[in-house]
């Protein structure tokens, strides 16, 4: 019996009498959790992304920037 590929339905098939919430119990507190490996992220989305950013960065770099705020400190002109 492979151990790193079997899960708790095997051990209870091969533990013939053993509940499975005692085998479940187990293995956690031995650390084996069952959880799933996660799918890295598609890294060329991300890349172009960045690159998009960047350049829309680069274009704001040249854009002149004027306050043509029009302050009344009086309530006439």
């Amino acid at each position: 019996m492979d151990g790193s590929s079997s899960g708790w339905k095997t051990l209870q098939n091969h533990l013939w009498g053993v509940w499975t919430s005692t085998i479940k119990r187990t293995l956690i507190s031995s650390g084996l959790h069952s959880r799933a490996a996660m799918r890295k992220g598609d890294i060329t989305a991300h890349l172009q992304s960045a690159e998009d950013h960047r350049d829309k960065h680069r274009l704001l770099e040249n854009v002149l920037w004027t306050d043509e705020t029009k302050i009344d400190l009086f309530w006439f002109e």
